[in-house]
């Protein structure tokens, strides 16, 4: 979109030409929801000088390079939207005013404010208690971390209110006590501008996000050429459950991923599966839920977010990479949070989920462990998409938890995978269980798919082909890895019987009889019939037949009413199931 200028209110002695815009003396510039547009360098002349950004305004800066200065301040306001128990993850859109240079300054957390007018603030009040005050706005100093890239853990370095944070890296603050997590946070200094440069470390996550005092494009900053070489082509978005407790082992939390198409038409985003932690900061591997915030395309003012690299560099935001959209909430887009306002963006499906335009197709599997928590599975497809890692359509899972499952891709394991559809396609579906417990599959967001198309879970182990379209698929699961146990397919093989035949086997139950029938009409050379019950458990003893029969039978007395799977294999391995209700009359 081409730009607009507005000045709403305009209270300032002002000179925009050139491309440059200079405020003076006591001057200052106040825009509200509107946009401005500067072709080169902002300066703020003296101390008194300023420009206030209200209710979405933002500012835009061009191909320019010379850079902001002076010593007045810009002042931007956002929302944090967390209790005083959790994390939202920060990055400012501006830095310190001290001296008039024409570089981007650090930033320390000293910089917010607490706003108590449309233009008037206090400097917000800093306690060494870990709670957070909402009025006035007393920040913990406790919690107030930056991420940088290491070969540990240890990339968790503690900066506090004083400390220096380097342009366009992120950090960590933890909420207030606002009744509705509706937090207001005023910055004010400097205005970010032009390239800012973050180092990163290959397979090491880095804490960035968007440094401007406008929206960041993810598109045009996950495809810059610069860029692409450097990171995965996954954010990671930080959600924590708002809690009760600092300990550390009642943390609820994890990472929502999110990529894009270099065309712009197909975006991918996954919900966090969380995770609580061990007091030394360590996951223990058993989530507790999964989150309900999705990332978006436009990346809010102040919002902070991980990247990964692939290689050792800097990945870099860039004027060019800036946009300007409305609604500009900090939270991620959520249908049942009030504050969390859905940004301008791309159209939505009746599920909330966003809208995938052909030639692209895509469906989810949600995996349930035990029923306390979800993984949710992306896959995309598209002729471009290859067997190797597709930047851009695929996302790298955040973490591999104790019970998990997952996509992957060569050696990655992936929570968003990419191929070229194919009615023939045997797509592997990991699991790994820690305890035996229960594990559901189950599907959403089946997009440009003829509602005719099955979508079939098959478990090579029992053999049962399960159309998700129409039933999920429970089973009870020991622990271990089941790397070649599951699998999606779109077509479910026949007994080695050819095209057009009808019906292979007649199952059936004999309730009065307390007896399984099986009728082979076609003298089909069966080699075990085996009866589950609905959780997958074997609940009689394989019968494998010495010679083909026209009808086995298989005895049902001992089984308690309700559903099972009868499973016949044939000689060449090719297996077909049934559904039977099992109601014992004596």
């Amino acid at each position: 979109m081409r730009p607009t200028i507005l000045l709403l209110t305009l209270l300032c002695s002002y000179n925009l030409s050139f491309g440059q815009l200079s405020v003076r003396n006591s001057e200052y510039i106040f825009i509200t929801d509107e946009i401005i547009f500067v072709e080169d360098f902002i300066h703020i002349s003296e101390s008194t000088s300023s420009i206030y950004l209200r209710d979405d305004a933002q500012i835009i800066q061009g191909s320019g390079s010379t850079g902001n200065s002076g010593i007045g301040f810009l002042s931007v306001q956002q929302y944090g939207d967390v209790n005083p128990y959790a994390y939202n993850y920060w990055c400012s859109p501006i830095g310190n005013a001290d001296s008039d240079t024409s570089t981007n300054e650090n930033f320390r957390v000293n910089l917010i404010d607490d706003a108590i007018g449309v233009i008037t603030s206090n400097d917000a009040s800093f306690t060494n208690n870990h709670n957070g005050i909402s009025s006035p706005l007393t920040i913990s100093k406790t919690w107030l971390y930056t991420f940088e890239a290491q070969s540990s853990y240890s990339g968790w370095n503690y900066v506090g209110e004083a400390g220096n944070i380097s342009p366009g890296l992120g950090f960590t603050m933890k909420g207030t006590d606002h009744p509705t997590f509706e937090q207001l946070y005023e910055f004010r200094g400097k205005p970010n501008n032009g390239t800012i440069s973050n180092t990163i470390l290959n397979n090491q996550l880095t804490l960035i996000g968007n440094p401007y005092p406008s929206v960041l494009d993810a598109r045009t900053f996950i495809w810059d050429t610069e860029n692409k070489s450097i990171i995965t082509g996954t954010l990671y978005y930080w959600e924590q459950k708002n809690g009760n407790s600092h300990n550390l082992n009642s943390y609820e939390g994890g990472y929502a991923t999110y990529t894009i198409s270099e065309d712009g038409l197909l975006e991918s985003s996954v919900p966090a599966t969380f995770i609580t932690y061990n007091g030394d900061g360590t996951p223990t591997n058993i989530p507790v839920g999964n989150g309900i915030k999705s990332p978006t395309r436009y990346i809010p003012i102040g919002q902070g977010f991980m990247v990964e690299g692939k290689a050792d560099g800097v990945v870099k935001t860039k004027n060019d990479q800036r946009t300007y959209v409305k609604n500009n909430a900090f939270s991620l887009r959520t249908t049942s949070e009030s504050n969390a306002v859905n940004i301008e963006g791309p159209e939505l499906t009746d599920e909330g989920f966003v809208l995938v335009p052909a030639p692209y197709q895509r469906f989810r599997i949600n995996v349930d462990f035990n029923d306390t928590y979800t993984r949710q599975l992306m896959m995309n497809f598209h002729p471009s998409a290859t067997d190797e890692f597709d930047y851009g359509l695929e996302t790298t899972s955040p973490d591999i938890l104790a019970s998990d499952a997952y996509w992957l891709v060569n050696t990655d394991e992936c929570n968003t995978q990419a191929l070229a559809f194919d009615l023939d396609l045997h797509i592997p579906l990991i699991v790994q269980v820690n305890s035996t417990q229960s594990i559901n599959f189950r599907p959403c967001d089946i997009q440009n798919f003829d509602d005719t198309q099955g979508l079939f879970l098959h478990d090579k182990e029992t053999g049962i082909y399960t159309n998700l379209r129409e039933q999920d698929y429970t089973i009870l699961m020991d622990s271990g890895l089941y790397a070649n146990r599951f699998e999606i397919v779109f077509e479910v093989p026949t007994l080695g019987i050819p095209d057009g035949t009808d019906k292979v086997f007649n199952i059936y139950q004999n309730n009065n009889e307390g007896k399984l029938v099986i009728e082979n009409p076609k003298n089909i050379d069966v080699s075990e019939i085996t009866l589950y019950d609905i959780q997958g458990r074997q609940v009689v003893t394989p019968y494998s037949p010495s010679v083909i029969q026209s009808e086995y039978t298989i005895d049902t007395n001992s089984l308690q009413d309700g559903v099972y799977i009868a499973l016949i294999k044939s000689i060449d391995n090719v297996s077909s199931s049934q559904k039977v209700i099992i109601k014992n009359e004596n």
